[in-house]
C-alpha cells in the first residue's frame, strides 16, 4: 500500500472516529430543562366591592422543573369567574421568575376567579379567588359585624374622655367612653351616666382621645393621638384594637358615612377608612398641609342623607362640599360658604341637620359661637358670650347633634359643664359637674370626642 494511500485511509479512520465521538457526544446530551411549576405568591383570597380593583396586585413564580427560577417565560391571566377582567392577559416573568397582574372584580355579587397558565402549556396553572361584596370590606356590611349598641342605651350621647370621676370605682377617675342619656325640663339639665368604655388614666398620659364616630354597621371608632393619630375600634366593653394610622401631625377628625366604615380630616384634607389599615385620600380634596394649604382638622361632617362630605380648607378660609360614595367622590367639590379667619381657624366642630343645614362650631378668644349654614347663607345660631364674659363663656370643644336633629350638644372644658342647646328657636340648657361628677378634666387641656349613639 503506497504511503499516499495510507494516510487517506488514516484519515478517514481519524473522521469516522471523531464523527462517531461527537454522535456519542449528542446522545449523551441533557434534554432542555423546562418550566416545572407556578405557585400564587401573593394576592388570592381578596375581598373588595362589585365592579372595583382588588387591592393587591395577583403575583404568580414561575421554576423550572430543576427549581431553579424560570426568566422570560409567558404567563397567561384569565378571569374564569365572576366576570371580571384584568389589566394585563399576558406577562414575562422578570429575572425573579415572578409576573403580575392586576383584577377588577366581576359586576355582581360573590365568587371571582382568575386563572394564570404558562402560555405554552395550559395544564400548568394556578387560581386565585376573590370576592365581590355591596361594600369596599366586611366591616362597612351592616350585617357581617357585631354592633357596639346591644350593651349600650341607643339614642344616648358618647363622651371620649382623658379624665373623668363619673361612675368612680373607689377613688379612682376614670377614662375612657362615658354614656349619657339627658333630659331637659325648667332650664335645667340632668345627666344619666354610664361607664362605656374604661381605661387606666395612664393609657392616656400618651394618648389622647380626639374624636368619636359610628360606622354605618353601628360599629364605633376613635381617634387618640400620641407622635401621630391612630383610628381605633372600640368594642362593646371597651376592648380597643388597632384599625388603622392615620398620618396626620395636627390632629384628625372622623364622622360617620352613610356608606362606609367613616370619613376623616386631617391637615392633607379628606379620607375614607375603607378597611383595615386602608386609608384612601380623596383626590379632589387632597392637600399639601403646609402654611395655609391644609384643611382644618378639627371640623367635619357628613350629611347622612346625601353623603356629602363638609370641611373647611384654610388657603381660601371655604367650608367646601364633596359628594362621596364610600371611596370615592361622585360629583366635583363645591365651595358652600366663605368664613371669618377667626371662624376657619377657631371652627372645632361640625354637624349637619336632617333637613341638610350645616352648623359649626367656634372657639376662639373673639368668636365663641354656633354658626348656621342654609343654602350658603351663614349667620350667628347661637353666641356663647350669652352666657357671660370671660371664663363665663367657657371654652366648648366638638359637637353633636341627636338623631332627630333637634338637640346640640357641646362640652365647656373650661367649666367642665355639659351644654345642650334645643332647636329650632336655641334654648341652652346646662348641666355643671356639682349636679353630674367630673365629665372631664379641665386641666389636662383636653380635645374631648362626643357623639350621638344612633338606634339600630
Amino acid at each position: 500500500m503506497s504511503a499516499s494511500r495510507l494516510i487517506a485511509k488514516i484519515a478517514c479512520l481519524c473522521l469516522l472516529t471523531t464523527t462517531l465521538a461527537l454522535l456519542a457526544s449528542c446522545d449523551e446530551a441533557t434534554d432542555p430543562v423546562l418550566p416545572g411549576g407556578i405557585t400564587a405568591v401573593s394576592g388570592d383570597n381578596q375581598y373588595s366591592k362589585v365592579g372595583t380593583a382588588v387591592p393587591d396586585p395577583l403575583v404568580v413564580e414561575v421554576r423550572l422543573e430543576d427549581g431553579s427560577i424560570a426568566s422570560g417565560v409567558s404567563v397567561r391571566f384569565q378571569a374564569i369567574d365572576g366576570g371580571g377582567s384584568v389589566t394585563k392577559s399576558t406577562a414575562k416573568t422578570d429575572g425573579n421568575g415572578v409576573a403580575s397582574t392586576h383584577f377588577t372584580l366581576g359586576p355582581s355579587e360573590g365568587l371571582n376567579r382568575v386563572r394564570a397558565s404558562l402560555a405554552d402549556d395550559s395544564s400548568i396553572n394556578v387560581d386565585f379567588s376573590a370576592t365581590a361584596g355591596a361594600f369596599f370590606c366586611p366591616e362597612q356590611d351592616p350585617t357581617f359585624v357585631q354592633r357596639f349598641f346591644p350593651l349600650s342605651v341607643a339614642g344616648g350621647l358618647l363622651l371620649f374622655t382623658r379624665e373623668s370621676n363619673l361612675n368612680t370605682q373607689g377613688n379612682t377617675t376614670i377614662a375612657g367612653i362615658i354614656s349619657m342619656s339627658t333630659a331637659s325640663a325648667a332650664g335645667t339639665l340632668s345627666v344619666d351616666t354610664q361607664s362605656e368604655a374604661r381605661w387606666e388614666e395612664n393609657e392616656f398620659s400618651i394618648n389622647v382621645p380626639r374624636d368619636l364616630a359610628f360606622a354605618a354597621s353601628g360599629e364605633l371608632f376613635g381617634v387618640w393621638t400620641a407622635d401621630e393619630d391612630e383610628v381605633i375600634k372600640i368594642s362593646p366593653g371597651g376592648i380597643e384594637s388597632h384599625f388603622a394610622q392615620a398620618v396626620g401631625f395636627l390632629g384628625t377628625e372622623i364622622a360617620t358615612a352613610p356608606k362606609g366604615i367613616v370619613v376623616g380630616v386631617d391637615e392633607f384634607g379628606l379620607f375614607s377608612l375603607g378597611c383595615r389599615d386602608s386609608l384612601e385620600r380623596f383626590q379632589e380634596a387632597r392637600f399639601s398641609g403646609m402654611g395655609n394649604d391644609r384643611a382644618n382638622d378639627d371640623a367635619l361632617a357628613v350629611d347622612q342623607n346625601s353623603g356629602d362630605a363638609y370641611f373647611i380648607y384654610h388657603g381660601d378660609n371655604y367650608v367646601y362640599r364633596l359628594p362621596i360614595d364610600s371611596l370615592s367622590a361622585t360629583g366635583p367639590i363645591e365651595q358652600v360658604t366663605e368664613l371669618t379667619l377667626d371662624e376657619a381657624e377657631g371652627a372645632n366642630g361640625m354637624v349637619v341637620d336632617n333637613g341638610g343645614i350645616i352648623y359649626i362650631l367656634v372657639d376662639t378668644d373673639n368668636t365663641k359661637a354656633l354658626l348656621k349654614v342654609d343654602s350658603g347663607t351663614k349667620s350667628v345660631y347661637f353666641d356663647f358670650f350669652s352666657r357671660g364674659a370671660g371664663d363665663a363663656a367657657g371654652i366648648q370643644n366638638d359637637l353633636a347633634i341627636n338623631q332627630d336633629g333637634n338637640v346640640f350638644y357641646t362640652l365647656d372644658t373650661l367649666n367642665n359643664k355639659l351644654l345642650l342647646l334645643q332647636k329650632p328657636i336655641p334654648q341652652l340648657f346646662e348641666a355643671s359637674a356639682e349636679t353630674t361628677g367630673e365629665l372631664s378634666s379641665p386641666s389636662s387641656g383636653e380635645r374631648v370626642g362626643l357623639v350621638w349613639m344612633p338606634k339600630p
